[in-house]
């Protein structure tokens, strides 16, 4: 299928990447996620079943510890990752638990700090620094079932079909879009310029539309480039300053926004923003 993208806006102001948030998670209930007629909620680093009438459906919560970071759900088990409140070896990360989602039992105890749920109760669980660049297949029951050396933005589709849009700490990357196999093959698909790439945009054929150092790409299922287009310069030895983000608007317009660091102090923020319409051919 062929794309092109019209530039619909574009336009600059001083708007920060980075959001203020309040926390005050000892008060509020936090909702994570809806399971059938169920919710799943987080109060003061514990985490609850609530029933639709609002009562606790576990003899008693699941407890973290530090603070929660992302929840995955497949079938009847929980991926629950977290972050420690102090700095060690391995910066923030803490435990990922596997969590059987019928009466919030803890399953096992593993390590990673992102994820993505395949069916049946099982996960994909990732981890990059310190020499791992790694992805881990995990059963049901917690049992290691494969390993890649890959690791990034995770793209699960049907029957399972992974795909990454790898994210290393090298410079020059060797980050790539790739397939895993579950036979342990990793498929090589384009190489990638920039090496802590943003979250891809997933269209409705499943091509990934990602900003990559200043230029929008889309590859589609089969790991085959179809466009690229310029939409800033970006200089391999400035790159690290920018950051992006790519999202759909409610009128299925493309809005991507990059991020540009002041060179010094005091730190400051340009954004750069596009509102675009991609069209099929």
């Amino acid at each position: 299928m062929k794309y092109s993208c019209e530039i619909v806006e574009f336009g600059k102001d001083a708007k920060s990447p980075f959001s203020k948030k309040e926390y005050n998670q000892s008060l509020t209930q936090k909702l994570l996620v809806e399971i059938d007629d169920r919710k799943l909620v987080a109060l003061d680093g514990e985490i609850y079943l609530l029933n639709q009438d609002g009562f606790p459906v576990w003899e008693k919560p699941f407890k973290i510890e530090g603070r929660l970071n992302k929840v995955l759900v497949s079938k009847d088990r929980l991926l629950i990752t977290s972050l420690t409140n102090d700095y060690h070896a391995w910066g923030v990360l803490g435990p990922a638990y596997l969590v059987n989602l019928k009466d919030g039992s803890l399953v096992a105890e593993l390590r990673g700090d992102s994820g993505a749920a395949l069916k049946n109760g099982r996960f994909i669980l990732g981890l990059e620094g310190y020499g791992c660049f790694n992805t881990w297949l995990y059963e049901r029951d917690g049992s290691l079932v494969q390993e890649w050396r890959s690791y990034g933005h995770y793209i699960v589709g049907d029957n399972d079909d992974i795909r990454v849009l790898e994210k290393d700490r090298n410079s020059p990357t060797n980050s790539r879009i790739v397939r895993l196999h579950f036979n342990g093959q990793i498929e090589k698909g384009p190489r990638l310029n920039e090496s802590q790439i943003a979250k891809p945009l997933i269209l409705k054929d499943n091509s990934l539309v990602f900003i990559d150092k200043g230029v929008l790409r889309i590859v589609d299922v089969d790991l085959n480039e179809q466009y690229q287009k310029v939409l800033m310069e970006v200089s391999e030895t400035d790159h690290s300053r920018f950051h992006s983000k790519i999202q759909l608007t409610k009128d299925g317009l493309i809005s991507v926004n990059i991020y540009e660091k002041s060179k010094a102090a005091p730190i400051k923020y340009k954004n750069n923003y596009w509102l675009i319409s991609l069209k099929y051919q």
